[in-house]
C-alpha cells in the first residue's frame, strides 16, 4: 500500500516473487508497509502471513515502533 492506495498488481506480484527467492533460501523476510485503515491492515497482514513473511504496518515516518496486537478476525 501507498498509504491507503493499493500498489499495482504487477509491481506487487514481482516483489512477492523476489521475496520468495529469499524465503526459499531459508531467510526471514520482514515486510513493512503503510496502510492506514483497519481493513487494509488486515489485508496486508493476511497477505504477508499467507506468503510466509513477517509483517509490520507502520506509520510512514517510522520514527516510532508501535506494539502490534493485530490479528484478522476468525
Amino acid at each position: 500500500y501507498d498509504d491507503d492506495m493499493p500498489t499495482d498488481d504487477s509491481w506487487r506480484n514481482e516483489g512477492i516473487s523476489n521475496l520468495n527467492i529469499v524465503i526459499n533460501d531459508n531467510k526471514i523476510v520482514l515486510v513493512t508497509d503503510y496502510p492506514q485503515s483497519t481493513a487494509l491492515k488486515y489485508d496486508f497482514y493476511k497477505k504477508c502471513i499467507t506468503n510466509g513473511f513477517l509483517a509490520y504496518a507502520g506509520d510512514r515516518n517510522l520514527d516510532i515502533l508501535k506494539e502490534v496486537d493485530f490479528y484478522p478476525p476468525s
